[in-house]
């Protein structure tokens, strides 16, 4: 099991197996919220532990489909982690351990 959270801790989570890729992408919106390196985790190896009253969610315009999701108390982004997709990412730096 690999856990994470954001950086104050009220959010965690945690996967039951190595994310299937990890990557990076620099498209306009992935910039704005800092480009950061993530992990594709499948949603069946995925479990929101704690804190889902602190995630916020940033719906956006379209052509744009994917909600964002943030700590509304600390502002960690957290990628899609209420997505409804089977694979959705996750910023690499919410892992509290190393993925392999």
């Amino acid at each position: 099991m690999i856990e994470g959270s954001c950086c104050c801790g009220e959010v965690r989570f945690a996967v039951t197996a190595k994310p299937k890729i990890v990557g990076a992408c620099y498209g306009s919106r992935c910039r704005k919220v800092g480009g950061t390196p993530f992990a594709m985790v499948a949603a069946e190896t995925f479990t929101l532990e704690d804190g889902r009253e602190h995630i916020v969610q940033y719906q956006p315009e379209p052509a744009f489909e994917f909600v964002r999701c943030f700590c509304g108390k600390c502002g960690t982004s957290l990628g899609e982690i209420t997505s409804d997709e089977g694979m959705f990412p996750i910023p690499v730096n919410c892992f509290d351990q190393d993925l392999g």
